[in-house]
């Protein structure tokens, strides 16, 4: 996609005002519930900026943008009050970026099939792939049996290719 660069710096836009928010309340999540819960009650908007979000929104490199009552409450603390236009382009890029995300997954799936299909030494554990210009190490393994266990695991740390 050749406009990611104006997608992600537009996802931007949220991000950067709401760390200068949490910034404003020196760095103190619990100020900065109190003041968006404040905004939220004040409008009616339905937002959820609880401590857990606020970190997630905070902190999660994942995290593209928040449902939009949340960006809303984010946008409304801000010192620009203008900020608030920018949800519908927010929202788009958010989109946008939603589908890039899935078309690069897609590519890098294919391309770790074909590898694994046309390979000869499965000695070696690791091979890299080319995806648009960007070399990707990948390393595999064989799963020789699945038992249940009790051990709780992250869902991020799930994300892993198994066919």
């Amino acid at each position: 996609m050749k406009d990611s660069g104006t997608v992600f710096n537009t996802l931007d836009i949220w991000k950067k005002s709401l760390q200068e928010t949490y910034e404003n309340c020196n760095k103190d999540i619990q100020l900065l519930e109190v003041l968006l819960t404040a905004i939220n009650e004040r409008n009616s908007i339905g937002a959820n900026p609880t401590r857990q979000n606020i970190r997630r929104w905070l902190f999660d490199d994942d995290m593209l943008a928040p449902e939009e009552e949340n960006l809303r409450v984010i946008l409304l603390a801000d010192k620009d009050k203008s900020m608030v236009k920018k949800i519908p382009q927010i929202l788009n890029a958010y989109g946008k970026a939603k589908s890039l995300s899935s078309q690069v997954s897609r590519q890098i799936k294919s391309a770790i099939i074909d590898k694994l299909k046309n390979l000869n030494n499965y000695d070696d554990r690791s091979f890299s792939i080319n995806i648009g210009g960007h070399s990707i190490n990948v390393q595999y393994r064989t799963i020789i049996n699945l038992q249940d266990t009790d051990i709780e695991i992250e869902y991020s740390q799930t994300r892993k290719f198994v066919d």
